[in-house]
C-alpha cells in the first residue's frame, strides 16, 4: 500500500481537524486497525502547532508555559511546510490524536484484545494535564488507509493489486 500525501498535506495551511483509518503491525503476526481516529494535521508553516497547543493547554491549567521547551525530533527530518517527516527511505505523518477512534487488533488472523498486543500505544501519553494532554502520533505512509477532512476522502491507501 502507498499513499500519495504531499499534494493533498502540502495545500493545508495551519492546522485542520481530520479522521484517520490505519492499519499498522506493531510486532511480527500482530495487526492493528484503527478507524475513525480523530487528528488535527499541522503544517508547521508559521512555527508548530505541537508547542502552541500544548503551550496554550499548561496555560489554562494556570501552570507556567514558558517552562515547556519543544526539542528536536528524535528521529528523521521533518519536510518543511507540511507534517510529514522523513526518515531512513520512508515517510511519516505526525499528527495530534484528538480522539482514539474504534480499535482492533489480530493475531495469526485471529481477533484478540487490543490490549494484548505488545508495543500498542496505548495513548494517554504526551505533554499537559490530565485529559487534556496532547498526545503526537507518527505513521508510516504506507500504514494509512484513508484520510477525510469533513468526511470528504482527500487521500485514500492503494487497495491490493494497485500501485499508489
Amino acid at each position: 500500500m502507498r499513499l500519495d500525501l504531499l499534494g493533498p498535506l502540502s495545500a493545508i495551511r495551519g492546522c485542520t481537524f481530520a479522521s484517520l483509518d490505519t492499519t499498522t503491525s506493531p510486532r511480527p503476526f500482530y495487526e492493528v486497525v484503527r478507524k475513525n481516529e480523530g487528528v488535527l494535521l499541522f503544517a508547521n508553516q508559521e512555527g508548530s502547532g505541537y508547542e502552541r497547543m500544548v503551550r496554550r493547554r499548561l496555560e489554562e491549567a494556570g501552570k507556567d508555559p514558558a517552562g515547556f521547551v519543544l526539542g528536536d525530533l528524535p528521529w528523521g527530518e521533518r519536510i518543511e511546510g507540511t507534517p510529514l517527516i522523513s526518515h531512513k527511505g520512508n515517510h511519516y505523518l505526525q499528527l495530534i490524536q484528538l480522539k482514539p477512534g474504534e480499535v482492533s487488533a489480530t493475531y495469526h488472523g485471529g481477533i484478540i484484545d487490543p490490549s494484548l498486543v505488545p508495543g500498542i500505544d496505548k495513548g494517554g501519553e504526551g505533554q499537559g494535564l490530565g485529559d487534556r494532554r496532547v498526545v503526537v502520533r507518527a505513521y508510516k505512509l504506507d500504514s494509512i488507509d484513508e484520510i477525510r477532512l469533513m468526511n470528504q476522502v482527500i487521500a485514500r491507501g492503494a487497495t491490493e493489486g494497485e500501485e499508489g
